[in-house]
């Protein structure tokens, strides 16, 4: 039998869709529809019962545990109940429990779903306004502010970002590698270089819950306001890695300055050096290629080409840098 990895994209769809309309049923006696909506890293479904609707999360890529889920359900309620933060309510399941479990026959190993309730408003997506970035640098700072008084529950932990994969497996220096030696050779030199830089925040700066994936494909707006969705890369980290994180993503100087005027309106930005936030968004560009290397979604697979190549670039102008 082939595994999911192995299966066509519109293959792996029809499995995951017949998996959520199962786990629906969980939740609800009465489901009327179960749309896809995302299915990137984990799949995300649109479920409707009676006139409300809600947004279903499968964790197909994801190899976050019970625990992990539990202290992401956690860290959400915390911020929904103390925070002006627009985020979305978890929703438990019939039995009462906020995970449900489920096994697919092409993965080897269960899935997990939760379900949240559904933020009204469109998608940021991969261009957001100076607007949208003040409101998400000021939304940040709060959540900074806030988690200083969160405390895990029993039963619930997560991942803390102290290495330089944040915890998750290495598929770039390991033995299963698929880079030539002279990549390597390269990006392992770049590694070492932001080690010693993170290194100095950890010893300098106090760890915090992040929600370590703040881009415009997980916020909303809605009427001028703005909604932080899709916590399951939330860990222990630094506000400055959550910050690296989101400009890791924007394209101009005027964006940058926007989500960074957003964060001072609240709180003072972390302190850093422009030399240790290029290592920062190097670090990040490095884990996402990790990530195309294990991946099993076929879309995400095909651009690793391209994405390599300009990593490789990347991390020689920053060798480059730090050796002058």
């Amino acid at each position: 039998m082939s595994g999911f990895k192995d299966l066509s994209h519109d293959d792996q769809i029809a499995r995951v869709t017949v998996l959520a309309e199962r786990l629906s049923k969980n939740y609800f006696d009465e489901v009327s529809s179960t749309e896809l909506i995302n299915f990137e890293f984990n799949a995300t479904f649109r479920v409707r019962s009676g006139p409300n609707q809600y947004a279903l999360r499968l964790n197909i890529n994801s190899l976050r545990t019970e625990k992990n889920i539990r202290a992401e359900i956690a860290f959400i309620d915390f911020l929904g109940r103390t925070t002006s933060v627009n985020v979305p309510r978890p929703v438990p399941a019939k039995s009462g429990e906020f995970i449900v479990t489920a096994t697919m026959d092409t993965l080897d190993r269960p899935v997990n779903a939760v379900m949240y309730s559904w933020l009204q408003g469109s998608e940021i997506g991969d261009d957001p306004s100076v607007e949208h970035l003040f409101a998400l640098g000021a939304s940040m700072a709060q959540i900074h502010k806030a988690v200083a008084n969160f405390e895990l529950p029993e039963g619930a932990t997560l991942p803390e970002f102290d290495d330089f994969f944040w915890r998750t497996q290495d598929f770039l220096f390991s033995i299963y590698s698929k880079l030539e030696e002279g990549q390597k050779r390269t990006l392992n030199q770049a590694r070492q270089a932001i080690e010693a830089i993170s290194r100095r925040f950890f010893d300098r700066d106090l760890k915090i819950v992040i929600h370590a994936d703040l881009h415009g494909w997980n916020l909303m707006w809605d009427a001028g306001a703005i909604a932080i969705f899709d916590f399951d890369d939330s860990g222990i980290g630094l506000p400055i890695q959550d910050l690296a994180t989101a400009l890791y993503y924007l394209d101009t100087d005027e964006q940058g300055f926007a989500l960074l005027d957003g964060y001072r309106s609240v709180a003072p930005v972390p302190e850093y050096s422009e030399i240790e936030m290029e290592a920062l968004l190097l670090q990040r560009r490095m884990l996402l290629l990790n990530y195309l290397y294990e991946t099993s979604n076929r879309e995400h697979q095909e651009l690793l080409p391209k994405y390599l190549e300009e990593t490789m670039k990347r991390a020689s102008n920053f060798l480059i840098k730090i050796e002058k």
